[in-house]
């Protein structure tokens, strides 16, 4: 006998789960994606002439490149653009590129008569690095990562309301 009864209700559920995320990824697409478009305006302006690197000189956005320092910050975007997408990766790699750009902005600003030649940096570039830095680390720092929660979802079918009865 195969009998359905009337009002019998089926339903069906599903996990939904988000993944982790952090404001600390939109902070290294943003800090990434300025040194990615600085960088390729100052490699489009210089070109890549390598044999001759103190000839390349260029300004991109008021600031000042050689072919191999537009090369150098289009990179790092890049790989700070790579890092961005988890939660944990991008914090750490903002923190480690953080330190270096303000590091390396310090060492702009206090030698540039050494650093103009060869990459064509002068002291508003060191100024550049030490801001975005202090930025990326900033916001490494003091960003949370937020952990999604589980939740069920039900969503309820037709009610059976089919009876079949077989017999005689």
């Amino acid at each position: 006998m195969n009998e359905r009864i009337a009002g019998e209700a089926q339903s069906t559920s599903r996990v939904v789960e988000r993944p982790a995320w952090s404001p600390a990824q939109i902070f290294g697409v943003a800090g990434g994606v300025v040194l990615v478009v600085i960088g390729a305006i100052a490699l489009a302006r210089t070109g890549t002439h390598f044999s001759s690197i103190p000839a390349t000189h260029a300004m991109a956005v008021g600031l000042h490149f050689t072919c191999l320092s537009a090369i150098v910050q289009l990179g790092a975007g890049v790989l700070l653009l790579g890092a961005c997408v988890f939660p944990m990766s991008a914090k750490s790699a903002m923190a480690t590129f953080g330190v270096l750009l303000v590091a390396w902005g310090i060492v702009i600003v206090a030698d540039i008569t050494r650093l103009f030649t060869m990459w064509g940096y002068t002291k508003g570039t060191g100024i550049f690095y030490i801001v975005i830095g202090a930025v990326l680390v900033l916001a490494a720092a003091l960003s949370p990562i937020f952990f999604s929660s589980r939740r069920e979802v039900s969503q309820e079918s037709r009610a059976a309301v089919d009876t079949t009865a077989s017999g005689a």
